[in-house]
């Protein structure tokens, strides 16, 4: 038996091996042949080659961060209103909201149209 010494040499033979097993075990259960072969590679796929690197560059990596977000759930500060402020106001208006998941637009659009700032007119006011 010969020696395989490059490693992706011995993986793919290791993945082409589970491939044929997995599909035997398919085609026992009542898979066709090319469903069973085309569900093996899905469930075991080759991997990608690699992207060659980038030239080295003579400048040294870049140390700047991105500012961390306004708020706590990652959201920016003129995100608008959190779900968790939208659905005290719709349990306090008796409008029907679930206690978990995202709150629908229609109450998220009822509740802007509650918090609309009141303004003073339509334009400045002349003298």
């Amino acid at each position: 038996m010969p020696v395989i010494v490059d490693i992706t040499m011995a993986t793919r033979a290791a993945r082409q091996h589970q491939r044929a097993r997995t599909a035997a075990r398919l085609r026992a259960q009542g898979y066709t042949r090319e469903q069973a072969k085309r569900q093996a590679a899905r469930m075991y796929p080759e991997p990608e080659q690699p992207a060659e690197p980038a030239p080295a560059s003579t400048e040294p990596p870049s140390t700047t961060q991105e500012p961390a977000p306004a708020s706590a759930n990652g959201q920016d500060a003129d995100a608008g209103p959190s779900q968790r402020v939208i659905r005290a106001w719709a349990k306090a208006e008796g409008i029907a909201v679930n206690p978990r998941g995202s709150v629908s637009a229609d109450v998220r659009a009822r509740y802007l149209e509650a918090h609309k700032p009141k303004g003073k007119g339509k334009g400045r006011r002349r003298r």
